[in-house]
């Protein structure tokens, strides 16, 4: 099995699959829950978890094959954590960065105006054109994916947020939002409208560590 360090949202089916995965967290409590968790879909021979700050805390160097990285970037200082978390990828490991991003100096303008929920926390942002730039840099061979464009419009959906409890007509409408930003991603001028990206990147040498 190779090693693994995942969020919660997709450690227990990676663990399911055969993977050795590590949950890191600073929360003591989310640590808690996600032991329990564990326990309840029968995987905790293929997962530990750490209750740590990565910053006084980092993993070994080369500890891991594959780092998934999901909407964490941009609530800590993105500089600082990057070179920590190639370090502990090993040689020929990936990373899978997933952020929100707000490219398009109208839409954030837009956003603005309208009277919906924009922040889960005080110190959460979207980064802009130059800072996707600068995080897919630390790694080699980036490859980034835009999506999250009509699928804005999730939000208007009654239940979108509860697929599996939400009526048929919801769910249908969540899928082809879904399935229109993924034919239109191919569209590059429209990506600066797009409202997320995902950066998939790989550490090629030890010797190019920053």
């Amino acid at each position: 099995p190779r090693s693994t360090l995942f969020p919660y949202t997709t450690l227990f089916r990676s663990a399911a699959l055969g993977a050795y995965v590590v949950g890191m967290d600073i929360s003591p409590e989310l640590i808690s829950l996600a032991r329990l968790r564990a326990e309840l879909d029968g995987v905790t021979d293929h997962v530990e978890f750490q209750n740590a700050d990565l910053l006084k805390a980092p993993p070994p160097p080369d500890s891991f094959d594959l780092i998934l990285c999901s909407a964490v970037l941009h609530h800590v200082d993105y500089s600082v954590v990057l070179p920590i978390l190639r370090r502990c990828l090993k040689k020929g490991g990936r990373i899978v960065i997933g952020e929100p991003i707000a490219i398009s100096p109208v839409l954030r303008k837009i956003r603005n105006w309208l009277p919906v929920g924009k922040y889960a926390s005080p110190d959460e942002k979207q980064f802009d054109a130059a800072e996707v730039a600068a995080i897919a840099g630390v790694f080699d061979r980036p490859e980034l994916s835009y999506f999250n464009l009509t699928s804005r419009l999730i939000r208007f959906v009654p239940r979108a947020f509860d697929l599996e409890n939400a009526p048929a007509a919801s769910r249908g409408a969540v899928i082809v939002m879904m399935t229109v930003d993924r034919w239109i991603s191919r569209l590059s001028f429209l990506r600066r409208f797009y409202g997320a990206v995902t950066i998939v990147g790989t550490k090629d040498s030890p010797s190019a560590d920053l």
